[in-house]
């Protein structure tokens, strides 16, 4: 038999810790609802300053993520002028434009694609934003 010297509360305090190393490495690896999860875990063990924080800073980041980025979606960065994202805009719209595939599943991969570059271009080319 496997004596144990530690106490409940110092296992508690471990499986805290872990959880909240783990939702700190579903973080990193952009897996925000799993990090949620386990803050969520977490806090319902521990009412902790340090928990607390992670899970708002979890769900923080789970709600952007769920919001469409125009600037990924065009692949330009969050500083590029008019230019650059008008320049992004035609280079992607050639590739993915809808007439350039025969394969229906490709062709309508690619029209969505089309369609999230013109909305993009649309938002970010917009002169009242």
């Amino acid at each position: 038999a496997v004596v144990s010297t530690q106490s409940t509360g110092e296992r508690e305090t471990q499986d805290i810790e872990a959880l909240a190393n783990r939702a700190e490495c579903h973080i990193l690896n952009e897996d925000f609802e799993a990090a949620v999860k386990d803050y969520q875990t977490a806090s319902g063990v521990s009412d902790s300053k340090n928990i607390q924080d992670g899970l708002k800073r979890a769900e923080k980041l789970l709600k952007l993520s769920k919001k469409r980025d125009y600037y990924k979606i065009l692949g330009v960065p969050r500083n590029a002028d008019k230019t650059k994202i008008n320049k992004a805009y035609r280079k992607l719209a050639r590739e993915y434009h809808p007439d350039k595939f025969t394969d229906p599943e490709e062709k309508a991969a690619a029209e969505k694609k089309f369609i999230d570059l013109a909305a993009a271009k649309e938002v970010l080319t917009d002169e009242a934003a």
